[in-house]
């Protein structure tokens, strides 16, 4: 049985080899860990080309099972998959910097660095300190859960691959609160990467990027008890949940349920439908469509991964200028592909669609219905979508 190494070479599979690079690992846990009866499960479950990249994440998860044997089994399968992390990542922190900020997009060509101007031009100053700074063996610490989530969620990516590792992301953090007082930076790092603190989610997510924050949550008034001032607030709370922010609301200035208005001779509905929209408005503000989806613009139809902020695309409403766009890793999500026979679109599992429920064929029929309130539209997710809908373009 021959193993695939990552420079396209192949050699011959050895137990004993892949034996000895787990037990290297296993300094420092409990007895109980034993990296023979790891390999020997590893290689009962491999096969002939199998590729090293394949070779440690089974290897990883392998390991992350016995986890019921002693708990030390997940940090033996967080430093496999540690470990195979680094062979793709530089060790430097500055250079990875450099990486970061140099990106560009290859849909594009466009420049899409991901370290800020600012915080750049720090890490160039005082590389050789911060290099030094880095504890690469603090990574060891982490369980099979703990650096997975972070691999997944936190991690910078170039390409959907991780670009950075866990020590990496704590200087990040570092620099991009203390800039160059290099004496903080050291001590925050430290903290972080000895797990005695952390920031907060949206903190870890955007430090030294061009939207840092240290924000977390986020308290809110209704900005007025009118469609205005609903939609406002609204507005505010996609922006804010489109950097991971947690929101909470003060909804007293909504007048309840059955109340006159005066402005339209009618009586409100209460908080409930309002507080539908907030709660749906949050879920969806990170769905969206895949790179290859075709957009209409004022010049002509183009991808909407190569819409650019200036752009003039064709709304509901006519042709409206973005003003910002944003990028979601569509890795590991379920992606859907919705025709109706002439077109086809693909969405995350949870973009709405705006649908009627209905058996008729006849548009003009349905749209009177829509007008007379017999058919009633509603948002309906792409995972739930099904013949007996009908999408509202």
């Amino acid at each position: 049985m021959d193993i695939v190494k990552r420079n396209g070479s192949s050699e011959p599979l050895k137990l004993e080899k892949i034996s000895s690079r787990i037990k290297k690992l296993t300094y420092g846990l409990n007895e109980r860990v034993d990296p023979d009866i790891v390999s020997t499960k590893v290689v009962s479950g491999l096969y002939d080309g199998v590729s090293s990249a394949e070779l440690d994440q089974l290897s990883a998860e392998t390991a992350a099972s016995m986890v019921t044997v002693h708990p030390d089994f997940g940090k033996l399968a967080a430093r496999i998959a540690i470990t195979a992390l680094y062979k793709n990542v530089e060790k430097d922190f500055s250079v990875i910097a450099k990486k970061l900020y140099d990106y560009i997009n290859p849909k594009t060509g466009d420049k899409a660095g991901m370290i800020s101007d600012e915080v750049y031009a720090v890490i160039q100053k005082y590389s050789q300190e911060l290099d030094a700074m880095i504890v690469h063996d603090r990574d060891f610490n982490f369980d099979y859960f703990g650096f997975m989530t972070l691999r997944k969620s936190y991690l910078l990516k170039i390409d959907s691959q991780a670009a950075e590792t866990p020590q990496h992301l704590y200087m990040r953090v570092a620099v991009g609160i203390w800039r160059d007082n290099l004496d903080m930076v050291q001590k925050t790092y430290d903290m972080l990467s000895q797990g005695l603190f952390t920031h907060a989610t949206p903190t870890l997510f955007n430090a030294s990027t061009n939207r840092p924050q240290l924000s977390s949550c986020f308290l809110l008034d209704i900005d007025d008890d009118s469609i205005p001032g609903i939609y406002k607030t609204l507005s505010d709370c996609a922006l804010i949940s489109q950097s991971a922010g947690g929101i909470g609301i003060n909804i007293h200035k909504i007048r309840a349920k059955g109340s006159y208005i005066k402005g339209t001779n009618g009586h409100s509905n209460g908080i409930i439908p309002m507080l539908r929209v907030f709660n749906e408005t949050a879920r969806y503000v990170d769905q969206c469509f895949v790179p290859e989806t075709p957009v209409s613009t004022d010049g002509g139809t183009i991808l909407i991964s190569n819409i650019k902020p200036g752009d003039k695309v064709l709304t509901t409403s006519g042709y409206e200028t973005v003003s910002n766009v944003k990028e979601f890793d569509v890795e590991n999500r379920t992606i859907y592909n919705l025709s109706d026979g002439e077109a086809s679109v693909s969405v995350t599992e949870e973009h709405p669609f705006l649908c009627v429920r209905t058996d008729d064929n006849d548009i003009d029929l349905i749209r009177q219905k829509i007008k007379s309130g017999t058919l009633q539209l509603e948002w309906v997710e792409a995972k739930n979508l099904g013949p007996e809908y009908m999408v509202v373009k």
